[in-house]
């Protein structure tokens, strides 16, 4: 009986994050394409990548965090997870939105994108918690 109710909580858990896992996986994408780019400038490679592609694919990683974060902060009962996923996810857009147009907001979308996976992880850890206190 005990273990059944175990596996009904850890289900409710995963319906309850699956926001947070998305989330999660998109700033991760989106770190690892960033700074793969950073790389591949820094070391001189050229690469056959269009412009346009790479534009429309971090407008795709702004899409997806954006509507990772608004279902998270929608289930969450932490404001301070609710401020600071706001806050990460304005760096995070701000950098995507100006990298072109200025150098050093690369590295603010790379912050942001910390900011959205350490916020969605602190997110579920504290879901956990709640839900142990239900």
């Amino acid at each position: 009986m005990q273990r059944l109710k175990l596996i009904k909580m850890n289900k409710g858990l995963l319906e309850y994050t699956k926001s947070d896992w998305i989330g999660i996986i998109s700033s991760g994408l989106c770190l690892i394409h960033c700074n793969v780019s950073i790389l591949f400038i820094v070391f001189g490679f050229q690469f056959s990548l269009n412009d346009a592609f790479d534009g429309w694919l971090d407008y795709i990683f702004l899409l997806i965090s954006f509507c990772a974060l608004y279902a998270s902060s929608q289930s969450t009962k932490s404001s301070k997870i609710q401020i600071v996923f706001l806050a990460s996810f304005l760096l995070f857009a701000i950098g995507i939105l100006f990298h072109d147009d200025y150098n050093a907001c690369s590295f603010l979308s790379i912050i942001g994108s910390i900011g959205l996976t350490a916020t969605h992880i602190w997110n579920i850890l504290d879901c956990k918690k709640c839900r142990k206190e239900e």
